[in-house]
């Protein structure tokens, strides 16, 4: 199914998001569970059936070059997880890999196309020990992003709902395209969902950003300062952890 497509996040969103998680983490704590109705019946929020979250951070040479809010991309990245890491609920199942560290880039070597790692295993949420990973690696490389989404597949596991927020500020640098290597990956069968945040990306990066979304039944963003990544990685998680269930019975029309 084919999401809708969000050019940027405006500051303004930055109430609303918040609201979303706070309504995760009051149900992961135990809260009664969330119900609207709808024509068909309900939607219903069960925390116990939340799924596993996968962050993935681009590390590329790239990414120390200045934003407009005067960090350099990788430090507004950074900056942005970790607000995410302290809105997380208390329950969730989260982890951080990363590519193009530690690998010099400059040149799509075999050794640094395959620079990927899983800096954080995904678990329950250890706030501490993820904000260390986030901070403790210098982006340096290139841009395996085919390669680290076949990857991903292995950190996540082989059941439940898995999610993968994919952080990215430029176009693959390994192969022409990655987006087929999701399109098979989701052609196999595998229960997947791509967001995907382009930080002041160029239009070939963005298109490949969309594809995948797409591709993942997820949702592309474009960033293009540290507030606007802030906003779209906490909507984004929010959403990713919180899952929702159809109660009811379906409402058929008539003939008239």
């Amino acid at each position: 199914m084919r999401r809708t497509r969000l050019s940027s996040i405006p500051l303004s969103a930055l109430t609303a998001v918040l609201l979303s998680t706070s309504l995760a983490a009051g149900a992961a704590a135990g809260s009664p569970a969330y119900t609207s109705s709808t024509a068909a019946g309900a939607v219903t929020e069960d925390p116990a059936g939340a799924g596993k979250l996968l962050l993935m951070l681009d590390a590329s040479g790239s990414m120390l070059e200045p934003d407009p809010s005067g960090l350099s991309k990788m430090d507004a990245a950074k900056k942005a997880l970790t607000g995410v890491v302290d809105s997380l609920p208390a329950t969730s199942e989260v982890g951080l890999r990363v590519y193009g560290a530690p690998v010099q880039g400059g040149t799509p070597t075999p050794e640094a196309c395959a620079d990927t790692q899983l800096v954080s295993p995904i678990k329950a949420l250890d706030k501490a020990g993820l904000k260390a990973a986030i901070n403790g690696f210098v982006a340096k490389g290139e841009t395996p992003i085919a390669h680290s989404l076949e990857k991903a597949i292995g950190d996540l596991g082989a059941t439940g709902k898995r999610n993968i927020i994919l952080v990215s500020d430029g176009e693959e640098s390994c192969v022409p395209d990655p987006c087929p290597v999701v399109q098979k990956l989701i052609g196999e069968g595998i229960d997947l969902q791509i967001d995907t945040v382009g930080f002041a990306v160029g239009d070939t990066a963005r298109q490949q950003l969309q594809c995948i979304a797409d591709a993942g039944h997820g949702t592309y963003y474009d960033a293009k300062n540290a507030d606007q990544i802030t906003a779209s990685l906490t909507k984004l998680s929010a959403r990713a952890l919180r899952p929702f269930t159809l109660t009811g019975t379906p409402v058929r029309g008539g003939a008239d």
